[in-house]
């Protein structure tokens, strides 16, 4: 069996007549989190911070408004993914340290997303490096 890049994280999922409450599920997420951020982008458009990899990194996404494509390969470039996700997947989005990683805004409107990571943001040591996914 082929190994999965993208793996999925399963959340709590309320919906009445005020709309949708989500809460985080795995204690594997919760236990760890140590800083996050909401992501915006504009339409058709890629996210900042784009085609790079983390050595130490473990990052959860979960999409709050509309769709996106995200793309990711291992650095040994043996394994290849891409997914389509959108704002209906009530799941967090999970890439592993060594992971390339890349996501299209592919709706006509802003795409918002919640990162979740298991190390502090270090200006001085980011563990952010570029690395091109290259392929169609």
């Amino acid at each position: 069996m082929k190994k999965k890049l993208i793996k999925l994280f399963d959340t709590n999922s309320y919906f009445d007549n005020r709309w949708w409450l989500i809460e985080l599920k795995s204690d594997l997420i919760r236990k760890n989190m140590k800083h996050f951020f909401i992501s915006y982008t504009l339409p058709w458009s890629i996210i900042p911070r784009w085609n790079h990899y983390h050595t130490k990194k473990n990052e959860w996404f979960y999409i709050i408004k509309w769709k996106m494509k995200a793309k990711v390969e291992s650095l040994d470039w043996k394994i290849k993914e891409e997914q389509e996700f959108d704002e209906n997947l009530k799941k967090f989005i999970y890439i592993s340290p060594k992971t390339v990683h890349t996501f299209w805004n592919i709706w006509n409107t802003e795409l918002i997303l919640l990162a979740i990571i298991d190390r502090k943001f270090l200006q001085y040591n980011t563990d952010t490096f570029f690395k091109e996914i290259s392929y169609e």
